[in-house]
């Protein structure tokens, strides 16, 4: 059987100023803003919920840097805090979702953006993540790595990953030395 090929997609000018809109209505009015907030709302998002499953943005790489040139000109501004999603983007970074990929959290955001509020993660326990390869006790290690703050955690079952945390931190001085 013959894999099909992925059909290159580009945002049109009406997408753009859609984009662009929401990224400052987010700015504005909660002075946080999230990375995919715009996309998903958008044809180039394969629409999987994070909660079940994990969110491919079907962009090649300059596809996606015109496509995020709104958000950059919201980072500029200095909102105080990002939320990072668990989307993956194969132009960027085909083995990590967003929030736990070094790449996207400090190379583009943190450097290239020159973002300095605060970085959350989405819900480390979401399926985006755990149906992923990617369970809490490991995603809570590889978002800090990645340059994540604050890592969200819906569940009240979160001692274990507290508790990798804190091993990972006493036993690893630059770890230690992120959180």
């Amino acid at each position: 059987m013959m894999a099909k090929a992925k059909k290159e997609l580009k945002p049109t000018v009406e997408e753009t100023g859609i984009q662009r809109l929401m990224a400052r209505m987010a700015a504005k009015h909660a002075n946080v803003m999230t990375a995919t907030e715009a996309m998903r709302r958008v044809r180039y998002m394969d629409f999987m919920d994070p909660h079940t499953g994990l969110p491919e943005i079907l962009l090649d790489k300059e596809s996606l840097f015109e496509s995020i040139l709104p958000f950059k000109e919201i980072v500029s501004e200095n909102p105080t805090g990002i939320l990072m999603s668990h989307a993956r983007t194969s132009a960027i970074d085909s083995q990590m979702p967003s929030c736990l990929s070094h790449t996207w959290v400090t190379k583009i955001l943190r450097e290239e953006f020159n973002y300095k509020g605060i970085i959350f993660s989405d819900d480390i326990f979401m399926g985006a993540l755990a149906n992923n390869g990617f369970p809490p006790d490991k995603a809570v290690i590889m978002a800090i790595e990645a340059g994540i703050d604050c890592i969200m955690i819906s569940e009240k079952r979160f001692a274990f990953s507290a508790k990798t945390l804190y091993e990972k931190a006493i036993s690893d001085v630059d770890f230690e030395k992120k959180i």
